[in-house]
């Protein structure tokens, strides 16, 4: 009869073999590569489309982006190393959280600091109120995609350990 509870217990682990904690941190890591990738800012200075000059730059050209962007691959890798060989410690999971909530809080942080920076642009150096006009300044989607992956990375990592 002891044999049989261990021959369930192994058939019940082997069944559940995936580990959908790992899977979904690994695509909050990929989400979080990709959105350092796209727009953060972009400044645009005319009046019309046709007379419109536009720069825009993305979340990799930062400093902190990079930092982003390397703690993304932290979490894919991780995660995927944890999927290709299951480990009884929660040191993979710690991993991610923290890589996850790194992420986000960074993001979150360049976020708050671009909430009125064409304002700031505009009034620090553009004294004219009519060129003032021209100038327009919007924040892009790199920081919130960014934001997403690093919530998804950290449910995941917390899941992660529900499915050891």
């Amino acid at each position: 009869m002891h044999a049989t509870q261990a021959d369930d217990s192994n058939a019940d682990r082997s069944s559940r073999s995936i580990n959908f904690g790992a899977i979904a941190a690994a695509l909050g890591g990929v989400v979080i590569v990709v959105g350092t990738l796209l727009d953060s800012v972009k400044v645009s200075v005319g009046n019309t489309k046709v007379n419109t000059t536009t720069l825009s730059t993305s979340y990799f050209d930062t400093d902190n982006g990079k930092v982003v962007f390397v703690l993304g691959l932290i979490i894919v890798v991780v995660a995927l190393v944890t999927l290709v060989r299951p480990v009884a410690s929660m040191v993979p999971a710690i991993v991610l959280t923290a890589a996850g909530l790194a992420a986000f809080g960074l993001a979150l942080s360049d976020r708050v600091d671009l909430s009125n920076v064409g304002d700031d642009y505009r009034q620090r150096y553009i004294s004219d109120t009519a060129i003032r006009a021209l100038v327009h300044v919007t924040v892009g989607p790199a920081l919130l995609v960014v934001m997403a992956g690093g919530v998804i990375a950290t449910i995941g990592a917390l899941f992660a350990t529900r499915d050891r």
